[in-house]
């Protein structure tokens, strides 16, 4: 199953999941189910990133949250081969929009179509992934950096690999794990949490988990020491540090704090 976002910017524990497209499909025949919603993304989209995706607020305005689509589209997922292109990126984002609904992430796997294109297609000028249905022609049906086309170019993309490969589609998956390992994707590699070792991280888990508000010692990207009040949603981590996103009461509004300017931390009375 090719699935792909469209999302409020490129940081998966502070910005938002917009669209959500994704094709069930055989590497048999061209007969494919879909899956297509737009989602509100619960803040501002800014105009940059609408001037990639198109996407405007008013067209997301009365869509359904992510927590309102999740189920369905786990439904449509059930125990497929996920598929995406940079699969990271699709999958950090799931994985955090799934702990903000407090819903559990899914212990699937599957492959990221750019990285086994690499190998597997070395003629094209690069792999992104409207490069790569160029060079095969390939009309997704839709504009790209839509949700939807851009998860039918990915399937194509990975049917052309699949072709490639001496045993076609006949390849069992297995064969492929071991031939192309780095084209292993799957929600276990997403950076999700502080190392166990973490005192302030196993504290914050418990709060999490026992939905008790914190009173945190934070020092901003000012170097100004700040005390907060906070209910913790979940730890996440991206571009090697973690980030604890919390609603924060002063602001009223969810925020992340990262989790090294963290000095101390109590449960509020």
């Amino acid at each position: 199953m090719a699935f792909d976002l469209e999302t409020t910017g490129l940081n998966a524990s502070r910005d938002r999941i917009l669209e959500i497209g994704a094709v069930r499909f055989s590497l048999t025949d061209e007969a494919e189910a879909h899956f297509s919603v737009l989602v509100d993304p619960c803040g501002p989209i800014p105009e940059e990133v609408i001037a990639v995706h198109g996407i405007t607020p008013e067209m997301v305005k009365g869509a359904p949250v992510f927590a309102d689509v999740a189920s369905d589209f786990l439904a449509f997922v059930g125990d497929a081969l996920l598929l995406a292109h940079n699969a990271s990126f699709d999958l950090a984002f799931v994985a955090c929009e799934l702990r903000r609904a407090h819903l559990p992430v899914p212990d699937l796997r599957g492959f990221d179509s750019c990285r086994l294109a690499r190998p597997l297609i070395p003629e094209s000028p690069n792999y992104k992934l409207q490069t790569l249905i160029q060079h095969f022609g390939f009309d997704a049906g839709g504009q790209a950096h839509r949700s939807l086309p851009d998860a039918r170019a990915c399937a194509h993309v990975f049917r052309q690999c699949i072709a490639r490969l001496p045993q076609g589609i006949t390849t069992p998956v297995a064969d492929l794990v071991q031939a192309y390992p780095q084209a292993q994707a799957g929600f276990d590699q997403v950076q999700q949490a502080a190392p166990a070792m973490s005192r302030l991280a196993e504290q914050i888990r418990v709060a999490i988990h026992e939905r008790q508000d914190l009173k945190i010692q934070y020092m901003n990207a000012r170097s100004q020491h700040l005390e907060r009040q906070v209910t913790p949603i979940f730890l996440g981590g991206v571009g090697g540090y973690t980030y604890l996103e919390a609603f924060c009461h002063l602001r009223q509004e969810q925020r992340q704090f990262r989790l090294n300017r963290i000095s101390a931390l109590a449960l509020a009375v």
